[in-house]
């Protein structure tokens, strides 16, 4: 592995506006997950596309790959283009998983049921 990151929080994050990122040969873990997000909160949020994820190990960890967004979000925007290609999950609660109803203390209501794969 090129990159080794162990963490009690996210093991990688990316947020609004993020294009044209490849995260490649890292192992993640012990920590929560791979995320995209929170997306939504905040209406100057833009778009997220072509995010590739490859060749990575995600070990214990709370998730693997997970995209966050807002319920009732103000501000309208796209996610796109993902790609996730020869990933090794070991001990992963969700291996992948879609939040949309991502709302940390409570600060929002949860109209949207959220999507696991």
């Amino acid at each position: 592995m090129d990159s080794v990151i162990q963490m009690r929080d996210d093991c990688i994050s990316m947020e609004g506006q993020m294009t044209d990122v490849m995260i490649k040969n890292v192992k993640c873990g012990p920590c929560h997950d791979i995320n995209i997000g929170s997306m939504g909160r905040n209406i100057e949020e833009k778009d997220v596309s072509r995010i590739a994820i490859q060749n990575c190990t995600i070990d214990n960890t709370d998730n693997g790959v997970r995209i966050k967004t807002w319920p009732s979000s103000p501000a309208s925007l796209t996610i796109s283009d993902l790609n996730f290609l020869d990933l090794t999950m070991i001990n992963a609660s969700n291996p992948v998983i879609i939040d949309q109803q991502y709302c940390p203390y409570n600060l929002c209501s949860l109209d949207v049921p959220s999507l696991a794969i």
